[in-house]
């Protein structure tokens, strides 16, 4: 419907890290922290921990906590809040780093709390990819050092998700890259 979602860092000085908003449909300057309009929620349904990030599908947005993932579905309004539908994706498969988190066709692809490449298909499960290259996670190296800073992009023109890592002690980079239709 062509609104706008984000998940708020805080709001009038508060933390608000489990609170998201969105905008009117197709009107993307209207609809939050205006007279008449408190276009938000606080999204503690399906947990109290914080929302690190989410991505939007024609379905429904989902939205990513450290160990969960958790699916919100209808039309964005003033009503919202109380007229969608929220499911759980996972209950144990998060995701904090906000830059993985990628739209192909009707899959997400993301790197989980670990840093460890997955997918699902949109209303599916979490489906791991990274066990492809098991032998790379099993090392402590990925899952400890890399895991705070990975970020990937879709190519479009291949048609490939390249997840990249970025360790926190120096410039040297790891990247993965899957054939986004088949994950492989």
């Amino acid at each position: 419907t062509g609104a706008l979602f984000w998940i708020y860092q805080q709001l009038e000085g508060v933390y608000a890290r489990t609170t998201f908003g969105w905008s009117e449909p197709n009107q993307p300057s209207v609809g939050f922290q205006q007279t008449d309009y408190d276009n938000q929620w606080t999204y503690t349904q399906t947990g109290t921990e914080p929302l690190y990030c989410g991505i939007g599908t024609n379905d429904a947005i989902y939205l990513f906590r450290e160990r969960s993932i958790g699916a919100v579905a209808g039309a964005p309004g003033v009503n919202f809040q109380g007229t969608a539908t929220h499911d759980v994706v996972s209950g144990n498969i998060g995701c904090t780093s906000p830059r993985t988190p990628t739209l192909f066709l009707n899959y997400i692809y993301f790197a989980d709390q670990m840093g460890r490449p997955q997918r699902f298909a949109v209303g599916g499960s979490p489906e791991p990819l990274w066990t492809q290259a098991q032998s790379l996670f099993d090392e402590t190296t990925i899952s400890t050092d890399y895991a705070l800073a990975p970020w990937a992009l879709l190519e479009p023109n291949l048609n490939v998700y390249i997840l990249v890592y970025t360790p926190t002690d120096s410039a040297a980079k790891s990247m993965l890259v899957f054939d986004a239709p088949t994950g492989r």
